[in-house]
């Protein structure tokens, strides 16, 4: 009896209309400028308010060390999330890898490499 009891509370947890309509990030655009800015597009389609349903956390790591940890409460639109942050120690054929993670479920990686200086 036991077992049915906990068996039938994670089958009503696993199919909650939260779970449900979950889904993690699209896709990831990086732009790297001149200037030293990264702006980061994440494309995370939600259905229902953006503070329930949202990119919560973005990561991003140079060569492998984590350089930046920024934490959401709620996604720009029921598109997008978007970041911007300032790299002046990104040198050419860096690896920038970028993480999103959704609030309730999935995370997507996206690996970026600039181009070398005399790409430029």
């Amino acid at each position: 009896m036991k077992t049915l009891l906990v068996t039938a509370v994670l089958g009503i947890l696993l199919l909650s209309p939260a779970r449900v309509s979950a889904n993690p990030p699209d896709s990831i655009a990086v732009d790297y400028d001149s200037t030293g800015y990264l702006t980061v597009n994440i494309r995370h389609p939600i259905k229902g308010e953006v503070y329930e349903h949202y990119i919560s956390r973005l990561v991003v790591k140079l060569n492998g060390a984590e350089v930046i940890r920024q934490t959401f409460k709620r996604q720009v639109d029921s598109e997008w999330q978007q970041a911007v942050y300032l790299l002046i120690d990104l040198k050419p054929d860096d690896k920038v890898q970028i993480t999103a993670s959704c609030n309730i479920f999935g995370n997507l990686s996206e690996t970026f490499v600039p181009l070398s200086s005399g790409d430029q």
